[in-house]
């Protein structure tokens, strides 16, 4: 003997009613688009809650709904709410990971050679003056025969000072 199964049919079995409240919101909806949402319910609902067997079918349409759900529980889904965190999360990682392969790729100004030879954290307050350029504004922190790496002079300074 064949047989079909149809699985769960809460809403279907509900819209095959005579009494179907969906057709009432179909036709309060048809006569009045201007209405809002809640002004859709409050005026489907005043439909609805006088007839018994709209009631019975909306009855039955929340209890097949829950039924199933309570005896036959699905997997948990990622909700769209966790899912947007995921993608935030997942971007911010991206991010982060970018900033530190740039990080890895700049050159580092502390460990640039200079035309003397050396590199500008061994390089003097009067080494730094005779390279001229933005190196001058480093040397105007030094005191005299006072090296970048002695005066402390950290990274992020020096990129500030590059890009005055």
């Amino acid at each position: 003997m064949l047989e079909i199964n149809t699985g769960v049919t809460g809403a279907k079995r509900q819209s095959w009613r005579r009494a179907n409240p969906r057709d009432v919101l179909k036709r309060l909806l048809d006569k009045s688009p201007e209405l809002t949402e809640e002004q859709a319910e409050l005026e489907c609902w005043e439909i609805i809650h006088k007839d018994v067997s709209q009631m019975r079918t909306v009855y039955e349409y929340w209890f097949a709904n829950n039924f199933h759900s309570l005896m036959h529980p699905r997997p948990l889904r990622q909700s769209g709410a966790s899912s947007r965190l995921s993608r935030r999360m997942h971007e911010q990682i991206e991010e982060h990971i970018e900033e530190k392969v740039e990080e890895k790729f700049q050159i580092i100004l502390l460990d640039m050679e200079l035309p003397t030879g050396k590199q500008l954290r061994a390089s003097t307050r009067e080494e730094l003056l005779e390279c001229g350029g933005w190196m001058q504004r480093v040397a105007e922190r030094l005191k005299p025969n006072q090296t970048v790496g002695q005066a402390g002079i950290s990274e992020q300074q020096l990129r500030e000072l590059y890009t005055e």
